[in-house]
């Protein structure tokens, strides 16, 4: 699993590293949401952010193939606000709506185990 080393937590979560911790053993959560960069993000008109509950990480295939976490979020409502926070202040910043660049100027660099 890797985390975006600026990480964008909802106002909500009062002890992020306890949250990853969690995330990393496998202990579920079951208010908590994932916000990841897809892996389309990097094609040009691919989408961009995904996000899902925490227990989608348990499945195999996220063993394989672990996500780029840039946000957690306890609940949808605060997760889709911290799609809309990313969103904005991309574009207040580049001008652009493209988040993988503004976001990963240095690619996994800029992301920690």
């Amino acid at each position: 699993m890797h985390f975006y080393r600026a990480l964008y937590v909802s106002p909500s979560i009062e002890d992020v590293e306890r949250a990853k911790q969690k995330l990393r053993c496998g202990a579920g959560d079951p208010t908590l949401y994932i916000l990841a960069l897809s892996p389309d993000s990097a094609k040009e008109g691919g989408n961009q952010i995904e996000f899902f509950h925490s227990a989608v990480l348990q499945q195999p295939y996220y063993r394989k193939y672990p996500p780029l976490i840039i946000g957690l979020a306890r609940g949808r409502s605060e997760c889709i606000g911290l799609v809309e926070r990313i969103l904005a202040e991309t574009y207040r910043h580049t001008g652009d709506w493209n988040i993988r660049p503004y976001l990963c100027p240095n690619g996994l660099a800029d992301f920690v185990n």
